[in-house]
């Protein structure tokens, strides 16, 4: 739990380790198993891609590949 909000974490924390994905999600990068149509599963949880978010977290993880 922390006082920053999703904004402020962005700054800090570097983007090919943890990305945002929706207004409510960031995700680390290395955690996720796969990703379907605008959605991922980490674990046994289900996170949506917004459209917000979708074509700089898909370029991002294009350039890791």
């Amino acid at each position: 739990m922390t006082l920053q909000n999703f904004s402020e974490l962005e700054q800090i924390i570097p983007s090919n380790l943890v990305f945002r994905v929706h207004k409510s999600y960031m995700v680390g990068i290395n955690k996720i198993e796969s990703i379907g149509r605008m959605r991922m599963k980490i674990s046994d949880q289900r996170i949506s891609i917004s459209e917000t978010y979708k074509e700089l977290f898909f370029q991002v993880l294009n350039n890791r590949i």
